[in-house]
This record gives structure tokens, sequence and C-alpha cells, in this order.
């Protein structure tokens, strides 16, 4: 049996109004999450910095860094630019909203919220981030067996190429060892019905032209 207990996902809220992080982070807690919490903006990054959170609740108006520069500069940075940011503000003018959404934010919850739809969209983007980071992990994992694959067929087709000129090589030799031993059953034809001194035709080859003589005259 599994007794293994599913993490829980973490969630950073960044928030300098301590009403509406403690009321986010009671919400959040009960609903499941493990909770962290930073009144500016100066102490959620130094948060971030040690132990990086699953999605971050950020607050646009804050006390030292404006939300949007939080979201820049973390978007900038490979090791956090994943992290989905959700924007908590009251500011509802639709190119504020654009803004945020440009710099790479996910979504946008506007105070006052209702904490059905919160805990709504926190759980969808989860799920999002989730299947987007297992996609990605499916693309590399694809790249990796393509690229073993091409390099297997390299090595193939080099082992063919090698195993190709072996043989043509191996058939060449062949060749002018076949070539080699007609010359010398040439050779020795020639020795045996020639005198090795004069090279003219000896008794033998006359002996061997006479009886074909015989033979064709017999024939006919």
């Amino acid at each position: 049996m599994n007794t293994s207990v599913k993490p829980r996902n973490r969630i950073l809220i960044i928030d300098d109004n301590s009403i509406n992080l403690d009321l986010l982070s009671e919400l959040l807690d009960y609903a499941g999450f493990e909770v962290w919490t930073a009144l500016n903006g100066q102490t959620g990054l130094e948060i971030i910095s040690q132990k990086i959170p699953d999605l971050i609740l950020l607050d646009i108006m804050l006390s030292d860094w404006d939300g949007f520069e939080i979201c820049a500069y973390l978007k900038a940075d490979p090791t956090y630019a994943q992290i989905p940011i959700i924007f908590i503000t009251a500011l509802s003018q639709s190119q504020e909203k654009v803004k945020g959404l440009k710099l790479g934010a996910v979504d946008y919850i506007t105070k006052p919220f209702d904490q059905s739809e919160i805990i709504a969209r926190i759980n969808l983007h989860l799920k999002l981030h989730s299947l987007n980071t297992q996609l990605k992990h499916e693309i590399h994992q694809k790249k990796q067996v393509e690229q073993s694959l091409y390099q297997l067929n390299l090595e193939l087709e080099q082992r063919v190429e090698e195993r190709t000129a072996q043989l043509q090589i191996t058939l060449e030799e062949l060749q002018e060892a076949q070539k080699n031993l007609l010359d010398r059953e040439q050779q020795l034809h020639y020795k045996a019905y020639h005198d090795p001194l004069t090279e003219l035709p000896n008794r033998s080859l006359c002996l061997n032209q006479l009886k074909t003589l015989i033979e064709q005259t017999k024939s006919d």
C-alpha cells in the first residue's frame, strides 16, 4: 500500500497590507497549500532566492518595489522565469492589466476579491504550469531520442561505408589474384611447349598439333 503524501503546492504571497496578507494566508492554508508570506518586495525576492515557490500572488502597489518591476525582474532570470505570477491589485484599468500580462504574469485578481475565485484561479494556473512543464519535458525527451537515432544512423552509415570499402578491397584483391593465376597458367603453358633458350615451339607442341590435325582428318 502506497502511504506517500503528495507534496503541497507552495504559494508565495507578496503584499504590504498585513490584513490582506493574513486573510489570503489563512484561505490558502485551509485550501491545502503551503503558504509563504512577504510584507514587501525585497523580502519576497529574498525568499524566492532561497526556495522557489510553485506560484506567486503579487500585489502591484508595494511600499518598496513596484509589482511590475518584481515581475519583470523574475521573468528576466531563467531560474525564476517559469514561476506563474498572479497580480493582486485594486487597479481595474485595462491598460494596467495588459501591462502586467505583457511582462509575463498569467492572471489578475482584483480587490476586493472572491475567495472561491482565487482558489479556482490558483488551481487552474498550477495545473497549466504542471502540464506545460510536462510538455517541455516530453519535448526534451523526444529531442534526445531523435538525436540518439540520428547519431545511431550516422554510426550505421559509417559502418556500412567501412564494410563496403573492406569488401571492395577484398574483391580487388581476389580479382588481382585471379589475374595472376591466369597469367601464371599462361606462362606455364607457354613454357611447356616452347624451348627455354630459343622460345621456338618444342617437340611437345609439334606432337600435340600433329595429333590434333590427325583427329580432325579422321573426323572428316
